[in-house]
């Protein structure tokens, strides 16, 4: 990556978007007519500058954020850059649901929060979604490591003022192969 900050440093262009960013009065900046990869050298580059706050990337859709985040962190060589993904909109009732995207918003947030991130990238459809006020995710944030003790009483009394529901026990569904799948994956005996 330095190779690649390096030459990001040489373009008149990269270094004024640069002194924008850290000047006393940012203001969004646009920036066009760069094909992906070079947006996300672009992006890149700025993860290795002294930024005070992480800085928004807007895209115009969810497979382009997803692609620009898996592209900046593979030229960083870690997770430099984390994706917010949009919520799905349920319209109806349904006894279920993934809480996949929420988990990931959460943890983009929390990376933000934490001063790991360096890039969020967001789709303009989530970047307008509603999300959790960064005081109630800094109220509610609860961290355990191994070692650690915790009373049970006051671990459950905080997971439910983060919107936990408290249940006597989770059932986990498993199914197995049927055994009609297990003989499709089966090498004929001549073989």
């Amino acid at each position: 990556m330095e190779l690649l900050k390096n030459m990001a440093d040489t373009l008149t262009e990269y270094k004024k978007s640069v002194a924008h960013i850290l000047s006393d009065e940012p203001v969004p900046l646009l920036v066009t007519g760069l094909s992906h990869i070079h947006k996300a050298h672009f992006l890149a580059s700025l993860c290795y500058e002294k930024l005070p706050s992480p800085i928004l990337v807007i895209t115009e859709s969810e497979a382009s954020a997803a692609k620009l985040t898996e592209d900046i962190n593979t030229m960083c060589g870690d997770t430099a850059a984390y994706q917010f993904p949009a919520s799905d909109l349920t319209l109806a009732d349904t006894e279920a649901q993934s809480q996949e995207y929420e988990y990931k918003r959460i943890e983009t947030l929390s990376a933000a929060l934490s001063g790991k991130a360096r890039l969020i990238i967001s789709s303009s459809e989530a970047a307008v979604q509603l999300t959790v006020p960064k005081d109630v995710l800094e109220n509610h944030t609860v961290t355990l490591k191994a070692g650690d003790e915790i009373k049970l009483d006051e671990l459950a009394k905080m997971l439910v003022s983060a919107g936990y529901t408290r249940c006597d026990m989770i059932c986990l569904l498993y199914t197995s192969p049927s055994p009609r799948d297990r003989q499709k994956s089966r090498m004929p005996s001549s073989a």
